[in-house]
């Protein structure tokens, strides 16, 4: 007996088949893998079964099997075969026990008993072996499967195992889905596995597991070509397969699926292949079930912690969202964190504008920058499409897993340029009305949104309805206070502000902010020339865009038939809209445009334009910036004024000091040369010509400056003769310009004369004098070309008007110093012609009045007198005229000495005496008696008391008086010195007082004119 501590590792050693049966009971206690294999049963349905039922000795002696020949009974009873027993005693577990070996028993060959039982002995030892081997493998399938490796390892070894027994090219399982309209490859392998892959999906109707689950059956087929009644095959077809079966396999409760193997043999499969798999599939559709088990549980797990993720997102971005009634910076949180949390590309939220068509992308997400954005496309299709009206009207959440699988549309035209694959939307309420969406996009893939995932859309969706609705109270009050601030910057930057530079940058930085826009530009019209043009700087704008945006303001120019209306305009779409520049709007980026002309008084001063609002414009903001319009309108138009005035002032101070220039004395062509030397400089020209036009061209003076490196012309005889600026100024009668002068009509055939002075712009303004042009005055640019500014022709207008001023007076002052030269030589000449006759009458009657014939005729007397006193006046008329035109040369001297006033006024008073006595007047003489003696030249006041006794006798009529006074005034100390020095001012007047009608008040201004009384006819 073998030692029982070793037993059972002998008996586990033992190759052949054999069974340890109780002793007492003769049931069997323990059986090997070989005994098993050779009655075609388990061995767990071989322990505890009676040994007898098994093995029937030919010489039956008791219960106990004591060895020799027998009959094995097999698979239950299904057939039988001869063996040889051999039995031992040995104790089991502590039990008395004999072990049986069962061997084939040699007398059934060796008898020859006939070919035929050889031959069906040798079939049924060929099946119990492949019996034996094929339920070692299924042992060794169960035995993975209970153990706790993963399915991918046991379905690994099961492929293994099952290539030792079956052949096959290709094995899968195929699962039914839930739906129980589809198949899933859940499982494959082998080495030909061809277009198939994990995770394909089929249609189950029609398909052979169909069939094989419906029959509850193993379907083979022998040859795949033959077969036309699945559809699942037609791939199997075209790889060169031939042959397949299709193992059905079900768990406690329902239908798993199939267990399917290929070959590229044809007639592969056998019954004792389809027994080795009918005996593989209940184990594989347990291990299927526990990963199902196992996946439902984690899948449900999964839910339930995404479940209570999501109502924790929920609540945090409700409670977000309550927190604050600025609901911008949160909804941009909103947008992320719902992103993120549901793994999607993009998540946005579009509000929709006043407008019926209008939608923009207020917040958005997205997970990777090569993501598209919205905001780059147009959102209207997020509005006006089917399928947004049907997120509109729906109560809940709304997806589309696949675009490609919708009707084809202007949405999945936008979602197929943004690469969209799946999306989940619900609709956005404001106090009962729809104004916009959240959605979610899912791009490269399709994506079956899960309820949850609804739900949660949903209600964020809701929440951000909520904040929205807050968001607006609060914004609209913001709003409110913003305008207020604005407007009261606005008004300060009007009452405060005078530069145009400072005041459009404080203005347009204002504007933008007070309207919401991101750039803003103020643009002023020119009436003179009909351009618009940009003013800088602006709020946001490249300095490229100031000198670019400038057009003429003509009803035929296709660039700007929105302005021509001069009516206030908004666009939220400019690179579509026909009446902008479309150019323009795509260089810059504009995505919305708003414009307010400005205007007094019906006249257009200019435009406000603001761009790239957020959201677009709306008629609310275009009526705010049409109140300050006229307000900005009058701001820059006393800016401009002050402006005006301050380069006026400028302007007329060069004036005055060229004019400073032009009054000194000296010749005026040396000063015309100084004014256009300083002119070139101020003006920072290349050139500086004067030309004063005589009657014959070839007496036209010149004057130029030139800078330095620049060639005069002047002197060129081709410049002289071709010039046209002589005759286009006397035809024209106003300024000249050309910025280039090539392009200007009066360059016509002068190109080589252009290039050879090199000129590249030119400015001439005529030189006026009594509305006859006599000159011009021109500016020259050579090294590069220039466009004038108004100041440059305001300026060189007002020179050209005093240089003409100042030409025209020096010719006046030259014939006037010839006339003054005649008319000194006149009176010269008459003053000799007159003096010889008169010298006769005056030598005459003084012999006469010497005569005695005088004292008997009085009348004689009284004529000679008459005589001799209008010789004496004549002659001093002609000593006035003379002494009149020593006075305007310059050349009348005073001869001074001692003489007594007294005496000077007797002598005038003799002098008048007879003419007064002719007309009957009083003269009377009033003469101080403590007069000094005075230095004056005495002859001169005697002349002029001589001319006053004249007058007022001439002027007053008969019966009166005229008095002659003298008087010694004594004014007291001289200024600044002291009253005892002795020092003191006296002063001595002469008084004529006559009692005549008078001077009138209103001739006393001219009473010092020459050649003028107030009484011409006398």
């Amino acid at each position: 007996m073998p030692d029982t501590s070793d037993f059972r590792k002998l008996f586990e050693r033992v190759g052949d088949a054999a069974i340890v049966v109780d002793k007492e009971s003769g049931m069997v206690l323990a059986s090997n893998l070989a005994f098993s294999a050779l009655s075609a049963r388990p061995s767990t349905a071989l322990v505890g079964a009676v040994a007898k039922s098994l093995l029937q000795e030919d010489d039956e002696a008791g219960t106990e099997l004591a060895g020799g020949n027998a009959t094995l009974r097999v698979g239950g009873g299904q057939g039988s075969v001869r063996v040889r027993l051999e039995s031992f005693a040995c104790s089991w577990e502590g039990e008395s026990a004999r072990l049986c070996i069962v061997r084939p028993a040699r007398s059934a060959l060796d008898a020859g008993r006939g070919g035929q039982e050889a031959d069906r002995l040798r079939a049924l030892l060929d099946y119990l072996h492949e019996a034996t081997e094929q339920l070692e493998v299924v042992n060794r399938v169960v035995a993975a499967v209970n153990s706790s490796r993963t399915f991918e390892e046991v379905f690994s070894l099961a492929c293994e195992q099952i290539r030792a027994v079956v052949p096959f090219d290709r094995v899968s399982i195929a699962l039914c889905e839930e739906d129980g309209e589809s198949l899933r490859v859940f499982a494959l392998s082998g080495e030909q596995t061809g277009s198939l892959a994990v995770g394909a999906k089929g249609r189950l109707r029609g398909s052979v597991t169909e069939k094989a689950l419906e029959d509850r059956a193993m379907v083979v087929i022998p040859e795949l070509q033959a077969e036309t009644g699945f559809n699942v095959y037609d791939d199997l077809r075209s790889e060169d397969f031939h042959s397949a079966v299709c193992v059905p396999m079900f768990s406690t409760h329902r239908a798993v699926g199939s267990l399917n193997l290929t070959s590229r043999q044809p007639d592969a499969y056998q019954r004792r292949h389809r027994l080795a798999l009918e005996r593989l599939a209940p184990p594989l559709a347990i291990a299927i079930e526990k990963v199902l088990l196992l996946e439902q549980s984690e899948h449900r797990s999964r839910e339930m912690e995404e479940a209570a993720r999501r109502e924790e997102l929920s609540g945090r971005i409700g409670r977000t969202l309550a927190s604050t009634l600025d609901a911008s910076s949160v909804l941009r949180e909103t947008v992320e964190t719902l992103g993120r949390a549901l793994s999607v590309e993009r998540c946005l939220i579009v509000l929709y504008g006043r407008e019926e068509s209008a939608a923009a992308v207020n917040y958005e997400f997205r997970a990777r920058p090569d993501v598209l954005s919205l905001r780059d496309f147009s959102c209207e299709p997020l509005r006006t499409s089917r399928y947004a009206r049907r997120v509109i009207e729906a109560k809940e959440s709304v997806q589309i897993s696949d675009v490609c699988e919708v009707e084809h549309d202007e949405l999945i035209e936008l979602y197929e340029q943004l690469k969209v694959c799946s999306v989940l939307s619900a609709p956005v309420h404001d106090g009962g009305r729809h104004v916009g969406l959240l959605e979610l996009h899912d791009c490269y893939r399709p994506r079956v949104w899960t309820d949850e995932e609804k739900k949660l859309v949903c209600t964020v969706a809701a929440q951000v309805s909520v904040a929205l609705t807050n968001a607006q109270l609060y914004e609209a009050s913001r709003e409110r206070n913003e305008e207020l601030r604005g407007l009261f910057e606005i008004s300060r930057a009007f009452s405060t502000l005078s530069g145009t530079e400072e005041l459009g940058a404080r203005l347009s930085r204002s504007i933008a902010k007070l309207v919401g826009g991101t750039m803003c530009l103020i643009a002023t019209f020119d009436r003179r020339t009909n351009t618009v043009r940009a003013e800088a700087p602006g709020h946001n704008t490249p300095p490229d865009l100031i000198r670019e945006f400038q057009f003429k303001l003509e009803k035929n120019d296709e660039r700007s038939p929105v302005y021509q209306t001069g009516e206030s305009f908004l666009s939220n779409d400019p690179a579509e809209d026909a009446r902008l520049n479309r150019h323009f709007v795509e260089r810059w980026g504009l995505r919305s445009v708003l414009s307010v002309p400005m205007r007094i008084k019906k006249e257009l001063i200019g435009f406000i334009y603001v761009a790239n609002r957020a959201g677009g414009f709306s008629v609310r903001e275009l009526r705010l910036l049409e109140i300050f319009a006229a307000q900005a309108a009058e701001t820059i138009v006393n800016a401009r004024l002050f402006l005006t005035i301050q380069a006026q002032a400028e302007r007329e101070a060069v004036v005055n000091r060229l004019l400073l220039s032009l009054q000194r004395s000296g010749e005026p062509r040396e000063k015309v040369r100084a004014v256009i030397e300083r002119i070139g400089e101020v003006l920072e020209l290349d050139r500086c010509i004067a030309v004063l036009f005589a009657d014959d061209e070839q007496g036209d003076y010149y004057g130029e400056w030139c800078a330095d490196g620049v060639e005069p012309v002047t002197d060129w005889l081709d410049v002289r003769e071709r010039s046209p600026i002589r005759y286009a100024l006397r035809t024209a009668r106003r300024p000249l310009l050309a910025s280039d002068v090539r392009q200007h009509p009066l360059a016509a055939a002068l190109g080589d004369l252009i290039e050879r002075t090199k000129l590249k712009s030119m400015m001439v303004v005529p030189i006026m004098h009594q509305g006859r042009v006599i000159g011009s005055l021109s500016a020259h640019q050579t090294r590069a070309e220039r466009q004038w500014g108004e100041d440059d022709i305001d300026l060189l207008v007002a020179v050209a008007t005093h240089v003409g001023a100042t030409l025209e007076n020096a010719r006046l002052i030259s014939e006037l110093r010839e006339a003054n030269r005649l008319k000194d030589q006149f009176l010269a000449t008459l003053s000799h012609e007159l003096r010889t006759p008169l010298t006769a009458i005056t030598g005459w009657v003084e012999l006469l009045s010497e005569s005695e014939a005088l004292k008997d005729d009085e009348d004689l007397a009284d004529g000679i007198n008459a005589i001799s006193a209008s010789a004496n006046s004549l002659t001093q008329l002609i000593s006035d005229l003379l002494d009149l035109s020593r006075i305007q040369r310059g050349v009348l001297r005073l001869e001074r000495y001692f003489f007594d006033v007294n005496q000077i006024v007797h002598n005038a008073a003799r002098n008048v005496r007879q003419a007064a006595l002719a007309r009957r007047l009083e003269l009377r003489l009033e003469l101080a008696d403590d007069m000094p003696p005075t230095i004056a030249d005495a002859q001169r006041i005697q002349q002029v008391l001589w001319n006053l006794l004249t007058n007022a006798i001439k002027f007053t009529p008969a019966g009166g008086q005229v008095t002659v006074r003298t008087r010694l005034l004594d004014e007291g100390p001289k200024r600044g010195e002291a009253a005892e020095d002795g020092s003191r001012i006296r002063r001595i007047e002469i008084e004529v007082e006559d009692t005549g009608e008078g001077i009138p008040a209103d001739f006393m201004p001219f009473l010092w004119d020459r050649f003028r009384q107030a009484d011409s006819s006398a």
